[in-house]
């Protein structure tokens, strides 16, 4: 999985799922990269509020205390 697909597949989501839905829809260190530095791919997106910055980081936290279980990625054993 490529993480251009992954960003895909979150930024295709319906667009009227609140910030908080989306970002605990995230199963994995990859994904969460992906959404998180969603600008890369399509710098007209809107930046992230500092709030919603803190949110990211500290489900980065969550994810990297063992929650992240989906993904086989080397980065993503939750180290």
């Amino acid at each position: 999985m490529s993480i251009n697909s992954v960003v895909a597949g979150v930024l295709n989501r319906q667009k009227n799922v609140r910030f908080e839905d989306k970002l605990l829809s995230v199963n994995c260190l990859a994904e969460l990269e992906g959404f998180a530095n969603r600008r890369r791919f399509d710098p007209s997106l809107p930046s992230w509020s500092d709030d919603e910055r803190a949110q990211i980081i500290a489900y980065k936290y969550r994810l990297m205390k063992g929650r992240c279980s989906k993904c086989k990625l080397k980065e993503c054993t939750g180290r």
